[in-house]
């Protein structure tokens, strides 16, 4: 059996996998994603979550109340071992931008948890992403999980409306 820090082979999985737009439950484990409860608190109670918003291969992204600035926030948590230095890098550059069309950082901390420190960072909460979206669309095919590909640009238009 392997142990909790590195991912388990497929004859150890616990769970099946489903073909839903959810991010793997073995990821739940050190070094990966931080379990999130509705109604945790984060940055000393500034940030109480509310609903879980969707995921990313390294993040999870909550809608949380920002007590403090009485209004809602995107809380992205971060896997506990990614490189936020980038990401980092790339929101401080666009921060400079006065673009209302690009979502600024509005804050960011370091989070510990049972899986290790996590990198939080907080944003104004946007519409759903383009995953999302794209599930909605007509042409998604449920059954097999895929899109018709012969629609890429049908697909980016009505989403761009």
């Amino acid at each position: 059996m392997s142990s909790l820090s590195t991912p388990p082979n497929d004859k150890e999985l616990r769970f099946d996998k489903i073909s839903a737009p959810y991010e793997w439950l073995e990821s739940y484990r050190p070094g990966g994603y931080h379990p999130v409860h509705l109604g945790d608190e984060f940055k000393d109670g500034q940030y109480k979550v509310v609903r879980k918003l969707g995921w990313e291969t390294f993040s999870t992204v909550w809608l949380a109340r920002d007590v403090k600035n009485a209004r809602y926030v995107a809380l992205k948590i971060i896997t506990a071992n990614s490189d936020t230095t980038r990401e980092l890098d790339i929101l401080n550059h666009l921060a400079k931008t006065d673009s209302r069309y690009i979502t600024h950082l509005l804050d960011h901390f370091t989070h510990t948890g049972p899986n290790g420190q996590l990198k939080c960072l907080i944003f104004e909460p946007m519409g759903p992403s383009v995953d999302n979206l794209v599930y909605e669309f007509p042409q998604y095919n449920r059954r097999q999980n895929a899109m018709v590909a012969r629609h890429p640009m049908k697909i980016a238009k009505s989403i761009l409306k």
